[in-house]
């Protein structure tokens, strides 16, 4: 019978648990219309969870290790899209779109893993990381700023596509 990754792993809830405090003080300073803060406090969230994912990526137990990056993997792209959002916010395209690009390829590196319970979770979410990078070009069209690094991110995503189905 399996358990549930928090319950087998309570030390990856408890690494996550500054994530959760960032993401929360993000969101009030977001309904805040603090959008500064906001930026910041998802800047923290995102960077935080991108070090757990790398540490995550190197445990040795693979067991352990696809439990502690289906908990991290959701976490890094929340606080991504989160911060994306921000930098909308504050008018910063060009923040926005690198900060979807940068979380779609560390969705990727998953996907391109050789443990398949490791390439899946990168499947599930770069193709979520990818539908966002999708609905961003559609909403703010071609961008001088952002047109290269949404095309580059789009043209990853379907080589990476191609290549595992």
């Amino acid at each position: 019978m399996s358990q549930s990754p928090l319950t087998d792993l309570p030390w990856v809830q408890s690494a996550l648990t500054p994530w959760q405090v960032d993401i929360q003080a993000g969101n009030h300073a977001f309904n805040a219309k603090q959008w500064h803060l906001a930026r910041d406090k998802y800047t923290v969230a995102y960077q935080l969870s991108y070090r757990l994912m790398a540490q995550f990526l190197t445990l040795k137990d693979e067991g352990v290790r696809c439990q502690a990056l289906a908990q991290c993997s959701p976490a890094m792209v929340v606080a991504a899209h989160n911060l994306a959002d921000a930098y909308i916010r504050l008018g910063n395209l060009s923040g926005a779109a690198h900060t979807l690009t940068q979380v779609h390829a560390n969705m990727l590196v998953l996907r391109q893993h050789s443990d398949p319970s490791v390439m899946h979770i990168g499947a599930i979410h770069s193709d979520k990381t990818y539908a966002q990078l999708m609905h961003f070009a559609k909403l703010y069209g071609p961008n001088p700023e952002t047109h290269k690094q949404l095309q580059h991110a789009l043209n990853q995503h379907s080589v990476t596509h191609l290549t595992f189905h």
